[in-house]
């Protein structure tokens, strides 16, 4: 008995640690797949000699703030601004991201333009809150303060940031005249420092735009130079600072061309032409500005330099081109710049620019048969580039002023496409792609010597990741697609998940597109047919009924097999086959049974089951989608609905086939109602419209273009019980939650989520997603549906409506205010919902209940900030199975389904009452034995003392609680044998 208390004991130690961090348990790891070869850093980067900031991507993180200092344990993400695998830029352009150090600070601007400060060590970042909500444009420096531009409500405004202590101020309002065309954002403003001072810009209702400067303060804020007088715009572009100056060029009244400020001083320095063509880049170097220009209209392509003075500015090269501008981005270093100049389309050469001694040389660095010098950046007192060598291989070159130049010795790359950063004495790149380090972050010093890895910044390896599972009653099913694609099927245990292999072919080389897109896999029984694609051979459908044996090829079409629907113990689908266009055919699963069910041509989109009737397809010829139904017994087909196409090169194919009784319900568009809801039994006289919620379509006859109105767009349809739930847009409301039993007198607005005519499906900062709509992905779980939506307060959350309106609520804000949790992969299990989600520990599995409080991270798969990114959760048996991403490959994980909390609003457990005597103490399962893992479960029960019911076998007093006596009882039977007491 002794050695039964202290296995309790054991058991209670590990069991508690193990559920408070993750309940769910690994199925199997998945292989890793093929390392990945494109670049994920340094992006948009910036350096002060010891260290250096840029925005690098992962797999787990997506692109986050990063710093260097040439060192692996000085490599490392300042921090996760945007949880999960969306990152900084989601959506936008990298472009978009810029930042600039301060002292020790890294004062960072993300893609949805927001303004964040590092630490002193690079290790976090924290929020910079402007007092409103407002979209930061650009960042600068005056002094020891961020200076950033940004657009609110309130409009356009300068402020100043102290990095040290987080804090903001207003610097100054901008205001502009209906006349005048706003710049902000849309037009950066050029931060240029220079003394402590920062000039930039910036337009207002009385001079139009003009030079601004400030040095962080409001009292030294304010207009430096009215250089074009009175309300006309002088538009300063192309603001650098040489030396002790500033360029810029600029238009007065009588005089464009080239400015320079000097010692607080404003004063023009030569004519030079300020308009579109020619375009104009400028390089600012030590002793003065370049300035190229590629002119196409007069085929002259030139590079003009200042050094301030009407003197000393100067044509220094000008060629005339032929077909396309020759000089292509260079960079300034010293007083030389360094242009790559096209001479064909396949050859380039390097030439120098030196304004110093105003000589001009280009290199032939044999590049007759590369095509180009690329990636010129400044490194130190030299420039640094890429191109191949006299053997054509590709490498890094540098050269001096004056010298001429040499490539790096021991450094070879096999892409052009690199990043580079330049720290001190290192040169930093990623992208090189040298077979082994793929996206790691690489060095290299002027003589190759410390060459060599930094950090594995984006993974070695691509984590691959089941995207799909399809569910039979008895298995899982999912397709990995990296090194060694295969299908794979899982009961929900380790021993029962394993690849498939046909036999006599060699399916696990076979890309299982259908398994990454549901609509092409059919379940019959337990039995699953799907569809593959494999180099030579082309798409195949398969039949697998788990087992190796029983997983075998029904058919070998050369061409797409798609749109596979079970209906009655069939599957139908369409299938292209030799002929080149597609024909409708069923089978029973079997080879024999696999055959051509017509001979005309059918264009299926989708194929559904109405009822028991009839098989109900949409179909499109890409001119007039229909509604058409199948007779498979006599071969039939019958037209139910011809809806002509809303645009001339919009059509608008029927979709959403759900079934509502023994009709079907879906979404379409026709000429004289626009895009709404309709219903079908099977016949043309039953195929009508269900209700049309937007009734203000106008179109013009002649061109069917929609001129006012265009239906209300339903989409994300679901069905609970007898109802419809799905979002809509009357034309008052915007895009919000309807519910529907197919009437008009049934059909009603649930809830205006966001009031006005704005949509929950279109995210708050919608100047960076104009026309942008997210899917809701809603789905039925109990007596209630969940679906995804933005409120414009608290971000992208999870919702849940039971139809009323004051039952349709924010379920919970799992990433506080407007920040998104962005939540993805819905699934209904059991009355309950399970999803993944992002908060400050990653992106990572949760479950709900349908309350808040009910609604808690099921388990912190990968630790800490990175994110395991949960795909969709099916059931297979006893048991939940779901993908995950860990940091070197894809799992599938699981976890039992009595596990699931109960849904709210259901029947509560029944109250356990006293076992007989004859029962075993801890045969939870009634098998006549106890095992460790009824023990285990014992001993979790007892730890979270939350009733007795999962295994009342172990509560002999009934009192719906599992004390130790019981549990030393349930391991005195476990070590003894079964016995009754």
């Amino acid at each position: 008995m002794a050695g039964g208390v202290i296995l309790a004991a054991a058991l209670s130690g590990a069991i508690s640690e193990t559920v408070a961090q993750d309940p769910t348990f690994l199925v199997q790891e998945l292989p890793a797949p093929a390392a990945a070869k494109s670049s994920g850093a340094p992006i948009a980067g910036v350096s002060d000699g010891a260290r250096g900031f840029f925005f690098a991507t992962t797999e787990l993180a997506g692109l986050e703030p990063w710093v260097s200092d040439g060192t692996e344990d000085g490599t490392h993400q300042v921090h996760d601004v945007i949880p999960g695998a969306r990152g900084v830029a989601f959506g936008l352009s990298v472009a978009s991201l810029s930042g600039v150090i301060i002292e020790d600070r890294f004062v960072f601007r993300t893609g949805q333009g927001a303004i964040w400060v590092s630490d002193s060590a690079g290790r976090s970042a924290s929020p910079v809150d402007l007092g409103e909500e407002v979209v930061v444009s650009e960042v600068g420096k005056a002094g020891r303060a961020a200076i950033v531009m940004a657009e609110g409500d309130s409009g356009p405004g300068l402020w100043s940031i102290d990095p040290f202590i987080g804090q903001a101020v207003l610097l100054r309002r901008f205001e502009f005249s209906d006349a005048l065309e706003v710049s902000f954002p849309d037009r950066p403003a050029q931060f240029t420092e220079l003394d402590g001072i920062s000039y930039f810009p910036a337009e207002d209702a009385e001079t139009g735009v003009e030079l601004w400067s400030t040095d962080g303060t409001v009292e030294g804020t304010g207009r430096f130079a009215d250089i074009n007088p009175g309300e006309a715009s002088s538009n300063p572009i192309h603001l650098g600072r040489a030396g002790d100056r500033l360029f810029f060029l600029a238009r007065a009244r009588w005089r464009a061309g080239l400015w320079v400020v000097e010692g607080g001083s404003l004063r023009f320095v030569a004519p030079y032409l300020v308009q579109r063509q020619p375009a104009v880049t400028a390089y600012h170097a030590d002793g003065g500005v370049f300035l190229v220009q590629n002119n196409v209209l007069t085929g002259i392509s030139e590079v003009f330099h200042s050094d301030g003075t009407a003197e000393g500015s100067r044509t220094l090269l000008s060629k005339r081109v032929v077909r396309f501008p020759s000089i292509a981005a260079g960079v300034a270093v010293g007083h030389t710049l360094y242009v790559p100049i096209q001479q064909t389309f396949t050859r380039s050469e390097l030439c120098s620019v030196d304004a110093a001694i105003q000589e001009v040389r280009c290199f032939d660095l044999d590049l007759r048969r590369i095509e180009s010098v690329t990636n010129l950046a400044a490194w130190g007192n030299r420039a640094v580039f890429t191109a191949a060598d006299s053997k054509r291989r590709l490498r890094f070159w540098l050269v001096e002023e004056g010298g001429d130049p040499w490539p790096i010795p021991r450094v070879r790359l096999r892409s052009s496409e690199v990043n580079l950063l330049p720290v001190g004495d290192l040169l930093l790149y990623t992208g090189g792609d040298d077979d082994i380090s793929g996206r790691e972050l690489l060095k290299t010093d002027s003589s190759g010597l410390e060459a060599g890895t930094v950090a594995n910044i984006a993974l070695d390896v691509e984590a691959d990741i089941p995207t799909t599972l399809v569910a039979t009653r008895t298995h899982a099913y999912f397709g990995v697609s990296g090194r060694t694609p295969g299908v794979w099927r899982s009961d929900g245990t380790s021993a029962g998940t394993f690849r498939l292999v046909g036999p006599g072919r060699l399916l696990q080389n076979s890309a299982p597109y259908s398994l990454l897109d549901s609509p092409s896999a059919a379940a019959i029984g337990d039995r699953l047919v799907f569809r593959t694609w494999a180099a030579m051979r082309g798409y195949e459908l398969w039949v697998t009924d788990g087992s190796q044996t029983g997983t075998t090829v029904l058919l070998e079409p050369s061409s797409e097999t798609f749109s596979l629907t079970e209906h009655r113990g069939l599957v139908f689908f369409t299938n292209e086959g030799n002929r080149g266009s597609p024909k409708l055919w069923v089978s029973d699963g079997t080879a024999g049974g696999t055959a051509q069910l017509l001979e005309r041509s059918f264009y299926a989109t989708y194929l559904e089951s109405i009822g028991d009737q009839v098989v109900a397809y949409s179909g499109i010829d890409y001119e007039f989608p229909r509604i058409e139904t199948v007779d498979p017994g006599a071969g039939r087909v019958e037209l139910l609905k011809d809806f002509y196409r809303r645009l001339p090169s919009d059509p608008i194919v029927p979709r959403w086939f759900l079934p509502l009784g023994d009709q079907v319900v879906f979404a379409a568009a026709d000429r004289e109602h626009g895009d709404e809801l309709w219903i079908s039994d099977g016949t043309a006289e039953g195929t009508r419209l269900a209700v049309d919620i937007n009734p203000n379509l106008v179109v013009d006859e002649s061109t069917l273009e929609v001129l006012a109105g265009a239906g209300s767009y339903p989409h994300d349809i679901v069905s609970l019980g007898d109802r419809l739930f799905f979002f809509a847009d009357d034309g008052r409301h915007g895009l919000e939650l309807w519910t529907s039993d197919a009437t008009r007198d049934g059909t009603w607005l649930v809830r205006d989520i966001v009031p006005g005519p704005d949509s929950p499906l279109v995210t708050y900062d919608r100047e960076y997603y104009p026309s942008s709509t997210e899917s809701s992905q809603m789905v039925a779980a109990g007596s209630r549906v969940f679906f995804v939506a933005d409120d414009w307060i608290h971000g992208r959350e999870v919702w849940t409506s039971d139809g009323s309106e004051e039952g349709t609520f924010l379920l919970r804000d799992i990433a506080p205010g407007r920040r998104s949790s962005n939540p993805t992969s819905l699934s209904g299990i059991d009355g309950v919902l399970l999803f993944s989600a992002c908060d400050e520990v990653g992106c990572e599995p949760w479950v709900s209940n349908g309350s808040a409080a009910g609604t808690t991270r099921l388990a912190d798969i990968v630790p800490g900030p990175l994110s395991s990114s949960p795909t969709v959760f099916v059931s297979v048996g006893d048991r939940v199975v779901f993908g995950v991403r860990t940091e070197r490959a894809g799992q599938v994980r699981g976890f039992p389904r009595e596990e699931l909390p109960s849904p709210v609003g259901a029947t509560p457990r029944p109250t356990p009452t006293a076992r007989p005597s004859t029962t075993c103490p801890g045969d939870c399962n009634s098998d006549g034995s106890v095992a460790i893992s009824e023990l285990i479960r014992g001993v979790r029960i007892a730890l979270a003392d939350d009733g007795a019911a999962e295994c009342a076998a172990l509560d002999t007093n009934g009192d719906d609680r599992i004390a130790v006596n019981e549990l030393v009882g349930g391991v005195a039977a476990a070590l003894r044998g079964c016995t009754a007491v």
